[in-house]
């Protein structure tokens, strides 16, 4: 289903493990959130990120999402071709997630087992000192 990451993305927010969308689009050198030494934030940065992209997709049509994609966030015209600054675009993503009426059992699983994982192992399938960069 392709509302799996909306699923996700919301119960991030309802669980306060969101991170700011404005800073994650801004992590175009994967200097922060995309990382590799931080796996649980690189977690909820891709989901959060999946979600943002098909909500643009479904508001704005594919053509303006291949617009946007691969561009820095300073370099995207946003009123150009939403209308909007990025900040209400992601007001917009997050009144969508706030109205989404679907079952979040699965996805708060999900959430619940990767995050036991993540506190655990460091991610799934590794060791904790593979994931934290300790050695």
């Amino acid at each position: 289903r392709e509302e799996r990451a909306h699923d996700l993305a919301k119960v991030m927010r309802d669980e306060h493990s969101q991170l700011p969308m404005l800073e994650v689009m801004q992590d175009r050198n994967h200097q922060r959130y995309f990382g590799v030494k931080a796996p649980w934030q690189r977690w909820l940065a891709y989901t959060q990120f999946t979600s943002l992209c098909q909500y643009i997709i479904d508001t704005y049509g594919m053509d303006t999402f291949l617009r946007l994609y691969d561009q820095p966030l300073e370099a995207m015209d946003f009123p150009q071709l939403l209308g909007k600054r990025p900040e209400e675009l992601v007001a917009d993503w997050e009144a969508h997630l706030s109205h989404l009426q679907v079952d979040t059992t699965r996805a708060h699983h999900v959430f619940t087992m990767l995050q036991t994982q993540f506190r655990e192992t460091g991610g799934p399938g590794g060791t904790s000192d593979r994931w934290s960069g300790r050695r």
